[in-house]
Protein backbone atom coordinates (compact mmCIF):
# COMPACT_ATOMS: atom_id res chain seq x y z
CA UNK A 1 0.00 0.00 0.00
CA UNK A 2 2.53 2.09 1.09
CA UNK A 3 4.56 1.68 -2.57
CA UNK A 4 1.53 2.78 -4.38
CA UNK A 5 1.00 5.68 -1.94
CA UNK A 6 4.29 7.49 -2.97
CA UNK A 7 4.17 6.27 -6.55
CA UNK A 8 1.28 8.83 -7.02
CA UNK A 9 3.01 11.03 -4.90
CA UNK A 10 5.78 11.53 -6.93
CA UNK A 11 3.72 11.14 -10.19
CA UNK A 12 2.13 13.93 -9.33
CA UNK A 13 4.41 16.32 -7.75
CA UNK A 14 7.98 14.99 -9.72
CA UNK A 15 9.71 17.93 -8.11
CA UNK A 16 9.50 17.23 -4.28
CA UNK A 17 12.20 14.63 -3.27
CA UNK A 18 10.54 11.69 -1.22
CA UNK A 19 12.63 10.21 0.97
CA UNK A 20 10.77 7.32 2.76
CA UNK A 21 12.77 5.80 6.40
CA UNK A 22 13.07 2.54 7.60
CA UNK A 23 10.45 2.20 11.27
CA UNK A 24 12.23 2.93 14.27
CA UNK A 25 13.35 -0.20 15.99
CA UNK A 26 10.92 -1.38 19.44
CA UNK A 27 12.22 0.80 22.27
CA UNK A 28 14.05 -1.97 24.83
CA UNK A 29 11.37 -2.55 27.76
CA UNK A 30 11.87 -0.41 30.77
CA UNK A 31 12.99 -2.30 33.73
CA UNK A 32 10.01 -2.93 36.51
CA UNK A 33 10.21 -0.55 38.91
CA UNK A 34 11.57 -1.60 42.24
CA UNK A 35 9.84 -1.51 45.76
CA UNK A 36 12.55 1.56 46.43
CA UNK A 37 11.93 3.19 43.01
CA UNK A 38 8.03 3.14 44.05
CA UNK A 39 8.97 4.62 47.48
CA UNK A 40 11.16 7.46 46.27
CA UNK A 41 8.42 8.34 44.03
CA UNK A 42 5.71 8.53 46.52
CA UNK A 43 8.27 10.56 48.83
CA UNK A 44 8.98 12.95 46.07
CA UNK A 45 5.25 13.38 45.20
CA UNK A 46 4.45 14.12 48.52
CA UNK A 47 6.61 16.33 49.61
CA UNK A 48 6.69 18.39 46.60
CA UNK A 49 2.73 18.25 46.17
CA UNK A 50 2.60 19.55 50.08
CA UNK A 51 5.38 22.17 49.15
CA UNK A 52 3.73 23.26 46.49
CA UNK A 53 0.38 23.44 48.11
CA UNK A 54 1.56 25.66 51.03
CA UNK A 55 2.43 28.25 48.22
CA UNK A 56 -0.51 27.79 46.51
CA UNK A 57 -3.22 27.59 49.48
CA UNK A 58 -1.54 28.52 52.25
CA UNK A 59 -4.77 29.14 54.64
CA UNK A 60 -5.77 25.39 53.45
CA UNK A 61 -6.47 23.00 56.16
CA UNK A 62 -6.35 19.64 54.38
CA UNK A 63 -3.12 18.26 52.26
CA UNK A 64 -2.93 16.91 48.71
CA UNK A 65 -4.45 13.50 48.93
CA UNK A 66 -1.49 11.11 47.58
CA UNK A 67 -2.45 7.82 45.51
CA UNK A 68 -1.54 5.71 42.85
CA UNK A 69 -2.96 5.80 39.74
CA UNK A 70 -2.60 4.01 36.01
CA UNK A 71 -0.75 5.86 33.40
CA UNK A 72 -1.71 5.76 29.90
CA UNK A 73 0.71 2.48 28.85
CA UNK A 74 -0.97 -1.27 30.53
CA UNK A 75 1.19 -1.55 33.46
CA UNK A 76 2.58 1.35 34.32
CA UNK A 77 1.81 3.33 37.51
CA UNK A 78 2.35 6.91 38.60
CA UNK A 79 1.38 8.59 41.96
CA UNK A 80 -0.25 11.44 41.97
CA UNK A 81 -0.62 14.32 44.85
CA UNK A 82 -4.04 16.25 44.53
CA UNK A 83 -6.12 19.10 46.28
CA UNK A 84 -8.76 21.35 45.78
CA UNK A 85 -9.50 24.26 47.69
CA UNK A 86 -12.60 26.90 46.49
CA UNK A 87 -11.02 30.53 46.67
CA UNK A 88 -12.19 34.03 46.10
CA UNK A 89 -8.82 35.48 44.78
CA UNK A 90 -8.89 34.20 41.18
CA UNK A 91 -5.73 33.18 39.15
CA UNK A 92 -3.50 35.03 41.27
CA UNK A 93 -1.98 32.37 43.22
CA UNK A 94 -0.83 30.80 40.26
CA UNK A 95 1.50 33.75 39.77
CA UNK A 96 3.19 32.62 42.92
CA UNK A 97 3.37 29.11 42.09
CA UNK A 98 4.81 30.25 38.72
CA UNK A 99 7.60 31.97 40.64
CA UNK A 100 7.96 29.55 43.51
CA UNK A 101 8.84 26.74 40.59
CA UNK A 102 10.91 28.86 38.48
CA UNK A 103 12.71 29.97 40.90
CA UNK A 104 13.81 26.34 41.97
CA UNK A 105 14.37 25.13 38.13
CA UNK A 106 11.28 24.20 36.89
CA UNK A 107 10.76 24.73 33.20
CA UNK A 108 6.75 26.52 33.52
CA UNK A 109 4.20 27.59 30.93
CA UNK A 110 0.99 29.15 31.66
CA UNK A 111 -2.09 28.98 29.17
CA UNK A 112 -5.95 30.39 29.65
CA UNK A 113 -8.52 29.27 27.89
CA UNK A 114 -10.68 31.47 25.49
CA UNK A 115 -12.75 33.97 28.00
CA UNK A 116 -10.79 33.50 31.26
CA UNK A 117 -12.54 30.83 32.24
CA UNK A 118 -9.76 28.53 33.27
CA UNK A 119 -6.00 29.33 34.02
CA UNK A 120 -3.79 26.34 33.55
CA UNK A 121 -0.04 26.32 34.78
CA UNK A 122 2.23 23.29 34.02
CA UNK A 123 5.62 22.41 35.01
CA UNK A 124 8.44 20.21 34.51
CA UNK A 125 11.28 19.20 36.86
CA UNK A 126 13.32 15.86 36.37
CA UNK A 127 10.84 13.22 36.89
CA UNK A 128 7.60 15.03 38.56
CA UNK A 129 5.12 17.55 36.33
CA UNK A 130 3.02 20.01 38.52
CA UNK A 131 -0.46 20.99 36.90
CA UNK A 132 -2.22 23.94 38.69
CA UNK A 133 -5.74 25.10 37.27
CA UNK A 134 -7.75 27.97 38.18
CA UNK A 135 -11.49 27.91 37.06
CA UNK A 136 -13.66 30.90 37.02
CA UNK A 137 -17.16 28.98 37.44
CA UNK A 138 -16.36 27.06 40.28
CA UNK A 139 -13.62 29.89 41.57
CA UNK A 140 -11.34 26.32 42.40
CA UNK A 141 -8.15 26.32 42.51
CA UNK A 142 -6.22 22.23 41.81
CA UNK A 143 -3.28 21.30 42.32
CA UNK A 144 -1.71 18.11 40.88
CA UNK A 145 1.85 16.57 41.47
CA UNK A 146 2.42 13.46 39.34
CA UNK A 147 5.43 11.27 39.10
CA UNK A 148 6.93 9.95 35.36
CA UNK A 149 5.04 6.20 35.23
CA UNK A 150 6.74 3.55 36.68
CA UNK A 151 6.86 0.11 35.52
CA UNK A 152 5.37 -2.94 37.95
CA UNK A 153 3.09 -4.81 35.36
CA UNK A 154 -0.19 -5.18 34.47
CA UNK A 155 -1.77 -7.15 37.68
CA UNK A 156 0.68 -4.24 40.34
CA UNK A 157 -1.01 -1.36 38.34
CA UNK A 158 -4.32 -2.57 38.89
CA UNK A 159 -3.37 -3.75 42.69
CA UNK A 160 -1.57 -0.03 43.69
CA UNK A 161 -4.20 1.90 41.58
CA UNK A 162 -6.26 4.08 43.88
CA UNK A 163 -4.54 2.92 46.85
CA UNK A 164 -2.36 5.53 48.90
CA UNK A 165 1.37 4.72 49.01
CA UNK A 166 2.59 3.50 52.51
CA UNK A 167 5.51 6.01 52.10
CA UNK A 168 3.46 8.89 52.36
CA UNK A 169 0.07 7.34 54.47
CA UNK A 170 -0.74 9.30 57.05
CA UNK A 171 1.58 12.33 56.33
CA UNK A 172 5.20 10.56 57.00
CA UNK A 173 7.38 10.92 54.45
Amino acid sequence: MGEQLFSELHRRHPDVDLVVLPPEPPLAPAPEASEADLAAAAIAVGATGRHLWTTLAPDAVDDPVVRWSFAADPGRVRVTARAVERRADGPAPLTSLRRELEAHGWAVARAAAPGGAVERLVGRLDDLEVTATWAAGAGAVVLTVASRPLVVGVERAATLAGRRPRAVAGGEG
